[in-house]
């Protein structure tokens, strides 16, 4: 059996893949999707026991998910034989470059968590902004759609509502 994981698949230069190394990343992420399975199915309880934490529910639920996935890859990697933190190293000035470049992604996404963590804009609100009236049909990390009084999905940034005046019809 020990010969069988140290059958190498792979062996370039320095790096050597082995088939106890492939079956070790593939656990990795099959342990990570039973584990978001699990963690979706207990807050898919909690949410039906109290309904209107049903959007704060969601979102922590997106943000632990997220968390999940980014170790379980890091992970992986290593797993592997990729050295994430020499990546990361690497890699630095090149992220400093896209994070100028998308600057205003980033704020989106910030400001998506920030709505989604804070509630204080939820699902099925009516909101004004940028003298636009309408539904709030989903709120995703780097977009929110608005369900207009004229029948359109409009697709607002998320910054708008953090930035920007916003009047939220539905609060009282």
């Amino acid at each position: 059996m020990k010969e069988f994981f140290n059958y190498t698949l792979l062996d370039t230069g320095g790096y050597r893949l082995t088939v106890g190394m492939l079956i070790a990343a593939i656990s990795i992420i099959a342990i990570a999707k039973i584990l978001v399975l699990t963690i979706q199915y207990v807050f898919g309880k909690r949410t039906k026991s109290f309904p209107e934490n049903e959007e704060r529910l969601y979102s922590i639920l997106t943000l632990i998910t997220y968390i999940i996935w980014v170790i379980a890859f890091a992970l992986m990697l290593e797993n592997l034989g990729i050295k994430v933190t020499f990546l990361i190293a690497g890699s630095a000035a090149l992220l400093v470059g896209l994070g100028l470049g998308l600057q205003q992604t980033f704020n989106d996404i910030v400001s998506g968590i920030i709505i989604l963590v804070e509630g204080s804009l939820k699902k099925n609100d009516v909101v004004e902004v940028d003298k636009l009236v309408g539904r709030v049909k989903e709120i995703n990390l780097r977009t929110s759609v608005i369900y207009t009084r004229d029948s359109i999905d409009m697709i607002v940034p998320n910054h708008k509502f953090i930035n920007e005046n916003v009047i939220n019809w539905s609060h009282h």
